[in-house]
């Protein structure tokens, strides 16, 4: 989570617990139910990490956003509609803190330039300190992300 590498631990149980440590993923529940409880417990850990993000980085450019949804996109890694909805894949929390800084940046710049100008870019770049990191690194393994399977 957050691209650093962890052991993802199973142990069979009743119902369903997991834990996030430094280095591992502890889930514990039916085998059968493992594959959907670690989708859902990363889902709901990209919301903690993206939506306050996205909500900060549109407060400082005075913007709101009307509304944040986390998919399992697999041709972008987020988009922006013209009412102000902005859409992220939930596959980003696998990747760096830097290149998910830079995805909710690019989003969010989108409420102000709709469009990829210059001006476009510049703001990118003011949303985001990680902003060339966080595109080099999609580029070189943004498609490793799309092809963990559950």
């Amino acid at each position: 989570i957050e691209g650093l590498l962890r052991a993802i631990i199973h142990q069979s149980a009743p119902g369903v617990k997991i834990e996030l440590t430094h280095d591992r993923i502890f889930i514990a529940c039916r085998p059968e139910r493992m594959p959907r409880a670690l989708q859902r417990f990363l889902l709901q850990h990209a919301e903690k990490i993206i939506v306050p993000l996205a909500h900060e980085k549109a407060a400082a450019i005075g913007k709101k956003i009307a509304g944040i949804r986390l998919r399992d996109t697999t041709s972008r890694w987020g988009s922006c509609s013209h009412d102000g909805n902005l859409s992220f894949s939930w596959r980003l929390i696998l990747a760096p803190i830097d290149v998910i800084d830079y995805v909710v940046a690019h989003e969010v710049a989108h409420l102000q330039h709709f469009d990829h100008s210059p001006n476009f870019w510049g703001l990118c770049r003011e949303l985001s300190s990680s902003y060339t990191m966080g595109k080099h690194w999609l580029k070189l393994h943004g498609a490793a992300l799309q092809q963990v399977q559950f």
